[in-house]
This record gives C-alpha cells, sequence and structure tokens, in this order.
C-alpha cells in the first residue's frame, strides 16, 4: 500500500506543480546531467519476523520468530543520470554493518552473530518544479524516487556460530527516498540530506535454513519448517557531497 502511494505521488506531481512556471523551455531548469554523490548515514534497528509452520513426525505446530538487528552505519555512492526534464535515473551501491542480532521466538531469546548488508538499487526519480532556469545551481531542491533493491546479507564467520548462521543470504526488495540538496559556493559541488526505506522482502528458504538449528533443537533431528516471512523496513538516513557535471 505504501509503495502504491508513493508511486501515485510521483505520477501526479507534475501536474500539480505545473502552474508554477511559464513557458520554460524543456530541457532548462533542472541542474546538471549527472550527480555523483558518496554518502555515509545511519541506519536504526530494524526486524525481520514471521511465522514458522512446523512438522514433527505426525505433529504440526506453529511457532513466531523475531530477528532483531542492532542499528549501525551506513556508506555508499548514489549515480544520478537526468533523463529529460525533471526525471532521473539512479543507481546506488551501499555497505550497512549490524554488529549484533537477537533471535527471538516465543519460549527463547539468544544473541546471533552480526551482519553486513550489501546493497544494490535502481530507481526513477522526479525533481520538483523550479520557477527560473539553472536555479538548482544555487538554491535547495528536492527529490522523490521509488525502484528495487537487490540486498545481500553476510553474516559474520565465527566459528563459535552455527554453521546455518554463518550462510549468505539474498533477498528482495522496494526502494523509496526523498533527498534534499543545497549547492555550496563552487557550483559543481552540494550538500545532500535523504531519508530511505528498503522494504525487505526475505528470502523464506535461506530463513528456513537459518532457523533449522533451533526448531530441531526443540522438535527433533527430523523435523522440518516452512517460513512465512513479513515485510521488513530497513530505513536510513544520510548525508553526502554531490559531484555535478554537465547542464
Amino acid at each position: 500500500m505504501k509503495q502504491t502511494l508513493f508511486v501515485a505521488l510521483l505520477l501526479a506531481l507534475p501536474a500539480g506543480t505545473a502552474g508554477q512556471i511559464g513557458a520554460m523551455p524543456e530541457q532548462q531548469g533542472w541542474g546538471p546531467r549527472m550527480r555523483v554523490t558518496p554518502f555515509v548515514g545511519f541506519g536504526p534497528a530494524f526486524h525481520s519476523k514471521g511465522d514458522l509452520n512446523i512438522a514433527s513426525g505426525a505433529e504440526l505446530l506453529t511457532d513466531t520468530y523475531d530477528f532483531e538487528y542492532a542499528s549501525g552505519p551506513v556508506a555508499g555512492l548514489n549515480l544520478e543520470l537526468r533523463l529529460h526534464s525533471r526525471y532521473s535515473l539512479i543507481a546506488s551501491g551501499a555497505w550497512s554493518r549490524r554488529d549484533e542480532t537477537i533471535f527471538a521466538t516465543v519460549d527463547s531469546l539468544a544473541a546471533d552473530i552480526g551482519s553486513d548488508f550489501w546493497m544494490g538499487r535502481a530507481a526513477l526519480a522526479v525533481r520538483l518544479q523550479d520557477r527560473e532556469t539553472d536555479l538548482q545551481f544555487r538554491e535547495l531542491s528536492a527529490l522523490l524516487y521509488a525502484g528495487a533493491a537487490f540486498v545481500q546479507e553476510r553474516p559474520e564467520k565465527h566459528p563459535a556460530a552455527p554453521v546455518e548462521w554463518r550462510e549468505n543470504a539474498t533477498h528482495w526488495g522496494v526502494h523509496v527516498g526523498a533527498e534534499a540538496e543545497v549547492p555550496l559556493t563552487d557550483r559543481h559541488l552540494s550538500l545532500t540530506a535523504g531519508f530511505e526505506d528498503t522494504m525487505m522482502f526475505w528470502n523464506a528458504t535461506a530463513l528456513e535454513h537459518h532457523v533449522r538449528r533451533y526448531y530441531q533443537d526443540e522438535h527433533g533431528a527430523g523435523a522440518i519448517a516452512e517460513a512465512d516471512p513479513d515485510l521488513s523496513h530497513m530505513f536510513t538516513l544520510r548525508l553526502g557531497l554531490a559531484f555535478r557535471f554537465g547542464r
């Protein structure tokens, strides 16, 4: 629902702002052709929750699970290419370190090892309307974007951790965000501040393998489980320095 409303906002924005300008040339007033932005930021703690349907012999059981990933640093690189008028294509890569994960079920609580998250994102973006030609080289501008995300989770390879907890997992998601930009004295540099949400669709097979040690210890070596993961939100607050090229 959230991503549907966001896409609707992107489509409605041009009509809602068209009255802000007169007959401005189509390709003028939207700033540089390309922005390259290294950034650093912070990711709050987030959860991976869901249900486990466990089969042990003739017995069928239901349990819940919750992986709570600690907060941690974020770093990455954004590449924005203006395609036409206000519209752009964004490609980005990012890394986030989470030093600890707490694994909880209805009856137990355990500290899991930390993980690194490596992310690749591609998105379509729209800039807010300008009133003057070349305004974005000198005044505050804003950007809204939405797209797809590829996320690889790489748990710490700690020798004391169960082997199931040390295996990499690949997930997919929807990536949305907003960014504000303030140009510096040098018109080819600007400061950016952004807020992002990566909505994670967890890999159910990887989750089942990750919790295998838990449910087999509880219900026997022959027990099998099917995971039904919930949608998660991985939020990011970031600051960056944009290098701006072309017109």
